[in-house]
């Protein structure tokens, strides 16, 4: 390579660097200037949650809810804001847990790139202009399923710590307890990163870096269904679609179509992405999103495949990474309490394929795809974060099957915000966290399903 194309290269990835820092900075900029969070899902409800554990933390009376007393996925989140809690109001404790997650995805990021680079080529420019909206802020971050996104970055940290020099083993124990206090999903795709890199390498003795979270994970299973009943799993969702029928099949093409940043705000009535964009520029930006996602699943077949041929070691990621992918497709729309798992075993593979890709020509056209869902998504948390939009019932000149496509309810648990900004602490919670509502508490409308 000459000393011209160096430059260049080395001037794109500067660009992209800025580019990707740039979007998480400018997110925690809008996020920070406001007075309340944002209306993202579930962190109003995580964030009544962080308030309740405070209380119990500082030895408060709550009757209307349980800490429970055995380990818990999908509650670091909860005692996240719970400890800033203890030290700054709730609005700003919840903004600050989202700038903390913000950092931790660009150091996770980071380190995959890191150990990327000791193994061959990677393309730093186009990754990051992708890993911002392709990566975080899609659908899950406009759900608020903030634990899954945090228990993605600790997958990405164990795929860098598995690619690089092990020197420290207890890393790998302590990464699994991370996974396992905050996704289940995540953790289960870090036991299996382990596993095939077992089997790869043929370093058994690692295995014994599964025993605590294994306990924890038998502890959990003892606590969930012999002393609760499995209280996680009995929040009203109820799963209508037969498994393996054409609609289970669409209902799967749709779970990949919306896993690459794609934001739809909106109701079943209509969408208020539609609202803000018009219909050409809606119809238009779809049509990007399918390109987008066709450029990016064949960049990491092509990736995959090349890895197989010239033996790398990241091979093991390539298999976790399409087991997750098939376990994803072939998936419940709703199980154990946990509606759609199938979409985030399928999130979880392509994000961690997407770091792996090295196809530079398929990367930077993804990367100029994801741009317009970049501005698009920005342009929405500016403007339907904190304030309700209308919601565009039908367009002109779009199907109805495009405006309901991937659509996320908007503001619909500002109601977890209003009581907290009211003192009333007497809400009932969503069970699958750290708390469970005392007998005769019940859930908000916007709970019930």
């Amino acid at each position: 390579m000459s000393n011209r194309s160096v430059r260049q290269t080395a001037a794109w990835s500067r660009f992209g660097a800025v580019y990707g820092v740039g979007i998480f900075a400018l997110y925690a900029a809008v996020i920070l200037s406001r007075g309340q969070p944002p209306s993202l899902g579930d962190l109003g409800d995580l964030t009544y949650q962080g308030m309740i554990l405070r209380t119990h933390m500082l030895g408060g009376a709550d009757q209307m809810h349980w800490v429970k007393r055995y380990p818990v996925p999908n509650g670091a989140v909860t005692v996240g804001i719970g400890l800033l809690a203890l030290v700054l109001p709730w609005t700003m404790a919840a903004k600050a847990w989202l700038c903390v997650q913000f950092s931790l995805s660009i150091a996770a990021v980071l380190s995959v790139m890191r150990a990327r680079e000791r193994l061959g080529r990677l393309d730093h420019g186009a990754v990051w202009c992708l890993v911002p909206t392709v990566m975080f802020f899609n659908l899950n971050f406009w759900y608020g399923f903030l634990n899954f996104e945090l228990g993605l970055c600790w997958a990405l940290f164990f795929v860098a710590m598995l690619l690089g020099e092990i020197r420290r083993q207890w890393l790998i124990g302590a990464g699994l307890l991370l996974g396992f206090f905050s996704h289940m999903v995540a953790f289960g795709f870090m036991v299996l990163l382990l596993l095939t890199f077992l089997v790869q390498t043929r370093r058994w003795r690692l295995g014994w870096q599964l025993v605590p979270s294994l306990i924890a994970s038998i502890w959990y299973l003892i606590g969930r269904f012999a002393l609760h009943g499995n209280a996680d799993g009995e929040v009203g969702m109820v799963n209508e679609m037969r498994q393996f029928s054409p609609e289970f099949w669409a209902f799967k093409v749709n779970s990949y179509l919306k896993s690459f940043g794609w934001v739809n705000l909106g109701t079943r009535a209509g969408s208020a992405t539609l609202h803000v964009l018009g219909s050409p520029a809606y119809l238009l930006l779809f049509v990007v999103n399918a390109i987008l996602c066709g450029l990016l699943g064949w960049c990491m077949i092509r990736t995959s495949r090349e890895a197989f041929r010239v033996g790398s070691r990241e091979r093991f990621v390539w298999v976790t990474s399409a087991i997750y992918f098939v376990c994803g497709l072939l998936a419940p729309s709703f199980t154990l309490g946990i509606s759609d798992p199938g979409s985030r075993l399928l999130e979880i593979s392509l994000a961690v394929g997407l770091l792996l890709c090295t196809d530079s020509g398929l990367l930077r056209a993804a990367a100029v795809c994801s741009l317009p869902l970049a501005a698009v998504s920005l342009v929405l948390m500016l403007r339907a974060a904190y304030v309700v939009l209308p919601v565009e019932a039908s367009g002109r000149g779009v199907p109805q099957v495009v405006v309901h496509f991937a659509h996320v309810p908007n503001h619909n648990h500002d109601e977890y915000y209003a009581a907290l900004r009211e003192g009333n602490m007497r809400l009932g919670v969503f069970p699958t966290g750290l708390l469970l509502n005392a007998p005769g508490v019940k859930l908000p409308p916007s709970r019930e399903h």
